[in-house]
């Protein structure tokens, strides 16, 4: 970028100016004047006591004069360039969070949002090498019910996790059964951090949900 000096020296050539009662400034032939008549007092003084009559306003309007036809330039070739075509509704791909390895009848589709089953999760832990698949409860009450579940695989991997439940949290259907609820849910989220998949299973909703 160059410097305010080297704008200054280019464009002084061009510059014709002089001080009266008012100041009136006018760049070359063609050009359009920037001041006429100004009748505002510091203009006159930033005028006067600037280095060559370089004030401010007029380094101003010769840095504008040479940025405005770059600027203009740069627009309209963003203007003119060609935008990505947008996917038809219909044509849009499914989205990235649906694993392609389970199957379609194990994907369900609450409020607008994906949630995998169990089953599905069990299936693909299968087709992976699962070995074995454990859990068993860590405590119970009459309204708590906490588990842990344990998953290892052929090559040696093992992954564990925990899961929950209550009365209110789950399906009226299985409120009666809330502990082998906890069960389920501690087994799917161990399937589910073990095989990568980031949808929450079904049987981890609460009723309301």
């Amino acid at each position: 970028m160059r410097s305010i000096e080297s704008t200054a020296s280019q464009t002084k050539p061009r510059m014709e100016s002089r001080v009266r009662g008012n100041v009136q400034a006018r760049f070359g032939e063609g050009d359009t004047p920037y001041l006429k008549r100004s009748t505002v007092p510091t203009l006159r003084l930033d005028y006067s006591r600037a280095p060559d009559s370089w004030c401010k306003h007029r380094l101003a309007h010769a840095i504008a004069k040479r940025a405005y036809p770059v600027a203009k330039t740069k627009l309209e070739a963003a203007q003119t360039a060609p935008r990505a075509a947008s996917l038809d509704p219909g044509e849009r791909k499914p989205p990235a969070v649906w694993p392609t390895a389970i199957e379609p009848q194990h994907l369900v589709t609450i409020q607008g949002k994906p949630f995998v089953k169990f089953a599905g999760l069990l299936k693909m832990a299968h087709e992976r090498g699962l070995q074995s698949l454990t859990a068993d409860w860590t405590y119970n009450d009459a309204e708590l019910s906490l588990a842990h579940a344990i998953a290892t695989f052929a090559d040696g991997r093992r992954f564990e996790e925990a899961g929950d439940a209550t009365p209110a949290n789950t399906n009226r259907k299985v409120a009666v059964h809330f502990r082998r609820v906890a069960l389920t849910r501690a087994k799917a989220r161990v399937l589910r951090d073990a095989l990568g998949v980031d949808l929450v299973a079904v049987e981890e909703l609460a009723d309301s949900e």
